[in-house]
């Protein structure tokens, strides 16, 4: 999957959590991160980006990630990283 296919995914992922809410959700500028079995991604509102007002933050959510075959899993705070979230969600890191 290229990065191109993947910007869409996200954007229509954003929207509909977008649609949910009160806080727009942004993509956090450059963590966009290719992996060997798909994509990784983190969201944030985007008045905190603007203003570093932690009252604006939005917590408990982790990386999201998009498997090379479309599948997107989104991981908590608990996934310190990527292949965390993969593991808690039983997915092998080696997959393609």
């Amino acid at each position: 999957m290229e990065q191109y296919d993947v910007k869409k995914i996200i954007e229509q992922y954003l929207a509909d959590m977008n649609d949910n809410i009160e806080s727009k959700i942004v993509l956090v500028e450059d963590s966009l991160e290719r992996l060997l079995f798909g994509w990784s991604f983190i969201y944030q509102s985007e008045k905190y980006l603007k203003t570093d007002d932690f009252l604006e933050m939005l917590v408990g959510h982790g990386p999201v990630v998009i498997l090379n075959d479309g599948r997107i899993l989104e991981g908590g705070s608990v996934d310190l990283d990527a292949e965390a979230a993969l593991r808690r969600f039983g997915v092998e890191i080696g997959q393609r």
